[in-house]
């Protein structure tokens, strides 16, 4: 490298005034001084990793260094040379430069590192994206101030560029923002004025003077040794040729050789005539600006070619149509440009015709307006309609531009194919300000809303509308001057009044709702994002990264990526209006709350304790069957078809299904407490706990205080070590879900067990052993749900420490209070231990006269043969017919009769398949947003 960090041996070779160090047309082709110091933020956090994901440890920070020829003394020297501003420079460079050299040798350093990974050589990458980067970019309108800063031979003097100022990041930044400022403002007023001439002058002189300092400087630089000249001559060379590996290696080694020719020259420009002979790449722009033709042309053309009468909406679709095709465009012109002896030019080639026809099918009864009253008077026939609309597609395609032959200034014909047309000349202003036309309020009979918005303070936010990102788009909101209360483009906000906090209004039908800080976004995407999370089982994360490498990626902004927390904040305010337009409310809440208060608040006033409100009263064939008195029979000896049983003018017959699947949210580990932990990371208490706890040692019965950097006292600290080292480093949510997979199936080919387990059908045991710690929070058992046999969703609920019969029938209770909302069946995996114990508290008394409880198929065949009470009471499907209900006739495609169960009663067991897919997310949510995010999913899964 040409550059040391300290001042005493410092040689700074800058690449450019500009300082930015151009190599190539690949992605990421450049590094320029003038990237936007807002996304260091986003750098950061993938700064210490590699680009193929691996850690950028102390080995690799050495391996790189070595590799780029930086001495391993300088790795970490920027933070000891804090504040100077020449060693800091220095360091700028010696980046900029480190990396040119890193894309060209990438191939044979062992990872691919990245510009982040040098950046960490000598600082933190907010320090460069915030400091060096973000003010050494404006250097090129102070070039003196460049020259003190390279602190080479013959350099200004401090008291010439500073004054009385001192070197810091702060006055040079208010200086180069002065200098820039006014060079702006002093080239606009040389354009303008003629009446300042003798400054020209003067600056004449001046620029005089300096090219005369340069060009002596320039002089001593040539003095110096050829080693250096070489150095930076393949660095501004090398950076400009194509970046693939067969081209570059074969210029790399041309390149050397004439290098090693030229060596023993000290002259700097022949070498840079060398690089002419290489070949270099220009980046071209993939699109063509809108065409640029006055109205008075365009309006002009549209009257003496079509209808007086034609629609604005048909001319701006001809319009838009033209432009959108600009590829057929480029062969109807060839076909009018023939280049070949065999050729035969083609006024209205078959291209254009075929463009015609799809414009006529476009428009439909609308396209007689493309036609002049006396065109349409003698009837023409469809080949010569299109033909007609033809020619006046292509005398629009070459008003406006869109034809690739041209003339150039010697009258030779050229050709340029047309490039797709960009719209983002012709995009539409778009402005987010409330829905409502005026006050809602009773008392204030629809008065007119008040803009609330000063000019200056209109806030300019960035509006992501389908998959399309417009920023800079203004919010305006309203005030009622009657009432007081605020209207915003997704809520309402009441007047301030001392009384108590105001209320917001989260509207149903708001167009855009607020997702972050900065950003709004639009019905279509936030749908998007529902309906994305729901059928890919997506976590934010993943929602976010898919709609950046899809999106994002493709559009020329400078807005910053879609983050995780927005897809949340979407997801959230997208649902809680889903839920509440269904249940024919209006949600208010305290106004200003943050996020993950609103999913508590939320799932307080919609969830409603995990009642699916949307299902109730259901009913569909595979759920609900007609009441038979008698069993449905096969008759094989004389008839082989089925004799049916016997219907009665009754009721219905309703079964709903129920089960539970492991998984649930942490909570407090303090004894019978399931509040929301304090911290939801790291922490083990509630808030109440965690100030109680938080200082003692989390080894129970031990009120000693805990230790420093541990979390138990000293007495205990050999059980804080194992803890330590046997749960560190796992993960063990897939290790527990085979344990109870597999204690409970019992599977034959899984190892026998060495310690009792509880089956379904065992009566829930009360232990009276605990752990004896509270190293880790505590969590949910499972998630019981309810559901109808065709799959519809109808409530659910957590269970904290176990699937009890206690609890199921609790949660009965609670879902179906009555007995005229009770269903007929209740199938459960365990209906024979919920049987035994309503029946022994006495709840069976209220339950008999509506319900009968039975096992599902699948589980029933696992239960005890000798269970006399779950063979009579809990059969899912008896051939007795003494549950005629239950079995159905049914016959196959070849028209012969079988027994088939009548309801699915594995409809809970399919359900929790599908949860499943969402167990590694919403484990990892704190209880309100787990309670708001699968309730939401069981509603949409419900629709």
């Amino acid at each position: 490298m040409p550059t040391s960090l300290t001042r005493d041996t410092l040689s700074v070779h800058a690449p450019s005034r500009s300082a930015s160090v151009s190599t190539g047309p690949s992605r990421s082709t450049s590094i320029s001084a003038s990237r936007s110091a807002s996304a260091a933020g986003s750098r950061s956090v993938s700064a210490a990793r590699t680009e193929d994901g691996g850690s950028f440890t102390e080995e690799d920070k050495t391996i790189l260094a070595t590799a780029l020829g930086i001495p391993l003394h300088l790795i970490g020297s920027a933070n000891r040379h804090k504040g100077d501003l020449q060693d800091s420079y220095a360091t700028y460079v010696m980046i900029l430069e480190g990396d040119a050299l890193r894309r060209r040798i990438h191939k044979t350093l062992p990872k691919k590192y990245t510009l982040n990974n040098i950046i960490l050589l000598f600082m933190s990458t907010s320090a460069y994206y915030n400091n060096s980067n973000k003010i050494f970019s404006k250097l090129r309108h102070y070039p003196e101030m460049e020259e003190w800063l390279r602190n080479e031979e013959g350099a200004p003097s401090k008291m010439s560029v500073w004054g009385s100022q001192k070197p810091t990041f702060e006055n040079l930044n208010q200086i180069l923002d002065d200098r820039a400022a006014r060079s702006q403002a002093g080239s606009s007023k040389e354009k303008k004025s003629s009446s300042s001439s003798h400054k020209g002058k003067k600056r004449k002189a001046e620029d005089e003077e300096k090219d005369r300092k340069k060009k002596s400087k320039s002089k001593d630089k040539e003095k110096k040794s050829s080693k250096d000249y070489t150095l930076n001559c393949y660095v501004s060379i090398s950076d400009c040729t194509l970046q693939t590996s067969f081209v570059q290696e074969i210029f790399n080694t041309a390149l050397w050789l004439s290098l090693l020719f030229f060596k023993g020259l000290a002259n700097f420009r022949s070498l840079i005539w060398i690089s002419l002979l290489f070949p270099m790449v220009s980046a071209t722009s993939s699109e063509s600006s809108f065409p640029d033709i006055s109205f008075r042309e365009f309006s002009q053309f549209i009257g003496n070619n079509f209808s007086k009468k034609i629609s604005l909406a048909t001319v701006l679709v001809v319009l838009l149509s033209t432009t959108c095709n600009s590829d057929l465009l480029n062969l109807h012109a060839r076909q009018q440009n023939p280049e070949l002896d065999n050729e035969k030019t083609q006024t209205i080639s078959g291209w254009i015709k075929a463009f015609a026809r799809a414009l006529e099918e476009r428009l439909g009864a609308d396209s007689k307006r493309l036609f002049k009253k006396q065109e349409l008077k003698s009837k023409i026939e469809d080949d010569q309609r299109w033909t007609l609309i033809g020619m006046k597609l292509n005398g629009l395609s070459k008003l406006i531009g869109m034809d690739p032959y041209y003339r150039d200034e010697s009258g030779r014909i050229m050709c340029n194919p047309l490039k797709v047309i960009s719209e983002k000349e012709i995009e539409p202003v778009h402005v987010i300000c409330p829905i409502s036309m005026h006050c809602l309020s009773a008392q204030c009979e629809k008065r007119a809303l008040l803009l609330d918005s000063r000019d200056r303070d209109v806030p300019r936010v960035t509006l992501i509308k389908g998959t399309k990102f417009y920023p800079e788009c203004h919010l305006l909101s309203g005030m009622c001057t009657n009432c007081g209360t605020r209207y915003y483009g997704d809520h309402e906000s009441s007047a301030s009044d001392k009384a108590g906090p105001k209320s917001r209004w989260y509207l149903n039908n708001a167009k855009y709702m607020k997702a972050g800080s900065n950003l709004w976004v639009d019905r279509v995407f936030s749908g998007a994002v529902v309906n994305g999370t729901y059928s890919f089982h997506a976590s934010t994360s993943a929602y976010a990264e898919f709609f950046n490498d899809s999106f994002w990626n493709e559009q020329n902004t400078t807005v910053k990526k879609l983050s995780r927390r927005q897809v949340w904040h979407t997801f959230v305010q997208e649902t809680l209006r889903q839920v509440a337009k269904s249940a024919h409310r209006v949600l208010e809440l305290e106004d200003d709350l943050p996020i993950h208060k609103v999913t508590k608040e939320a799932y307080k006033i919609l969830g409603e304790n995990g009642i699916i409100r949307s299902a109730q009263n259901h009913y569909c064939s595979e759920c609900t069957h007609d009441y038979k008195n008698t069993a449905d029979v096969i008759i094989t000896d004389h008839d082989p078809a089925g004799l049916l049983g016997e219907t009665h003018n009754s009721a219905p017959v309703k079964m709903v299904v129920l089960d539970g699947i492991v998984m649930g949210p942490t909570h407090c580990a303090y004894d019978n407490c399931i509040n929301e932990l304090e911290n939801a990371r790291t922490g083990v208490f509630c808030r109440d706990h965690e100030i109680s706890q938080g200082e003692l040692c989390r080894m129970r019965e031990c009120n000693n205080p805990k230790i420093h950097s541990s979390q138990t006292c000293a007495e205990h600290q050999n059980n804080w070590y194992r803890h330590i080292v046997r749960f560190g480093r796992q993960t063990l949510l897939g290790i527990r879900r085979m344990v109870r997979r597999s204690e409970e199936e019992r599977l034959p080919w899984l190892p026998n067990l060495t310690r009792p387990v509880q089956l379904h059908d065992d009566e829930t045991e009360t232990s009276n052993t605990s752990r004896n710690n509270y190293f880790t929070a505590a969590r949910f058992y499972c998630v019981e749900t309810i559901c109808a046999p065709c799959g519809v969703v109808l409530a659910w609920t957590k269970f904290d420490k176990s699937e009890s019969p206690s609890k199921i029938l609790n949660f009965l209770a609670s879902v179906f209070p009555t007995e005229s909302v009770r269903p007929n069946y209740i199938c459960i995996d365990k209906a024979c231990a919920v049987l035994r114990t309503a029946i022994a508290n006495g709840s069976w008394d209220t339950w008999k006269k509506t319900t009968r409880f039975i096992v599902d198929s699948y589980h029933y065949i696992n239960h005890r043969v000798q269970d006399w009470i779950c063979r009579k009471w809990c059969n899912p499907a008896p051939f007795n017919g003494s549950a005629p209900n239950l079995v159905i006739v049914e016959h196959d495609n070849n028209g012969v009769p079988h027994y088939k169960r009548a309801f699915n009663t594995q409809a809970c067991e399919q359900l929790n398949a599908w949860i499943g897919g969402f167990q590694t997310v919403l484990n990892k949510m704190t209880i309100g947003n787990f309670d708001w995010s699968l309730h939401a999913l069981l509603f949409i899964h419900t629709q």
